[in-house]
C-alpha cells in the first residue's frame, strides 16, 4: 500500500510539473508549447487508471491545469473553448474533498474558483451574462475572508479585484451609481490593507494586479475611474 501511495504521488507530481512548465510557456507567449504541456498534464490526470479519481491532490492539480488551459485559450481569443475549461475548473472545485481549509497566504481551490469566475465574467458576450460570475467571485471572496485569519491579506485582495471587475461591468452598462458603490468598497479595502501584502511571490503579483487595476486601468472609462482611484497610486507603485 505504501508503494502504491508513493507511485500515485509521483504520477501527480509529474502532471503538476507539466502544468507548471506549461504556465511558464504561456507567460512567455509560447502558446503552442504551453498547449502541449497543459494537454499532457490533463491526459495524465484524467486517463491514468491507477489514480484515484477523488484523490484531493489530483483534484487540486487538475483544477489548476483546467484554469491554466482556460487562460491559454483566452490568450488565443478562443472564448468558446475557454468557457468549458473554466467551467470544468469550477466543477472540480465543488468536489467536497477538494476544498480543504484554506491556509494563510497559500493558493488553493478557493482561489481557483474565484479566478475561474472572474475570467468567465470577463469573456461573456454581455454584462448580464457576466454579472452572475462576477457576483459569484465576490461571494466566494467574502466566504474565503470569513474562513481566513483577519491578518491574511489574500482574501481581501481577491475581494477587491472581484468588486472592481463587477464595478467596471456596471460602469460599462451605464449603471453608474452601482459602479461607484463598488469602487468605493474597493478603495476602502485597499486603503485598509496598508502594506499587509502576502509575502509569497504570487501574493505580491495579485497585489500588483489589484493595485494597477484600481489605479490606472486604461480604456475609455479611465477618465471616469481615475479621479476616484488616484489616492492609491503612490502606494501601488511602491508594492
Amino acid at each position: 500500500l505504501i508503494a502504491e501511495e508513493n507511485d500515485n504521488a509521483w504520477r501527480i507530481k509529474i502532471a503538476d510539473a507539466c502544468r507548471r512548465v506549461g504556465e511558464v510557456h504561456r507567460r512567455l507567449g509560447r502558446l503552442a508549447e504551453a498547449d502541449h504541456c497543459l494537454s499532457q498534464s490533463i491526459v495524465l490526470l484524467e486517463t491514468d487508471k491507477n489514480l484515484d479519481l477523488h484523490d484531493s491532490r489530483r483534484l487540486r492539480v487538475l483544477a489548476r491545469t483546467k484554469l491554466a488551459m482556460g487562460l491559454l485559450l483566452t490568450d488565443r481569443e478562443d472564448y468558446g473553448a475557454a468557457k468549458p475549461a473554466f467551467h470544468e475548473c469550477l466543477t472540480i472545485c465543488q468536489e467536497p474533498a477538494s476544498f480543504p481549509p484554506p491556509e494563510p497566504g497559500r493558493e488553493g481551490l478557493h482561489t481557483m474558483a474565484i479566478a475561474a469566475n472572474l475570467h468567465l465574467g470577463v469573456i461573456q458576450e454581455d454584462f448580464d451574462a457576466g454579472a452572475m460570475f462576477l457576483t459569484n467571485a465576490v461571494e466566494l471572496s467574502q466566504d474565503l475572508q470569513s474562513k481566513c485569519p483577519r491578518t491574511d491579506a489574500t482574501p481581501k485582495l481577491w475581494l477587491a479585484l472581484s468588486l472592481y471587475r463587477l464595478g467596471l461591468g456596471l460602469d460599462v452598462s451605464g449603471r453608474k451609481q452601482e459602479a461607484d458603490r463598488r469602487y468605493e468598497e474597493v478603495r476602502q479595502i485597499v486603503q485598509q490593507l496598508g502594506v499587509a501584502i502576502p509575502p509569497t511571490g504570487w501574493g505580491r503579483m495579485l497585489a500588483r494586479i489589484v493595485l494597477s487595476e484600481v489605479s490606472f486601468d486604461g480604456g475609455d472609462l479611465n477618465e471616469i475611474r481615475r479621479p476616484k482611484m488616484e489616492p492609491l497610486y503612490q502606494w501601488s507603485v511602491q508594492v
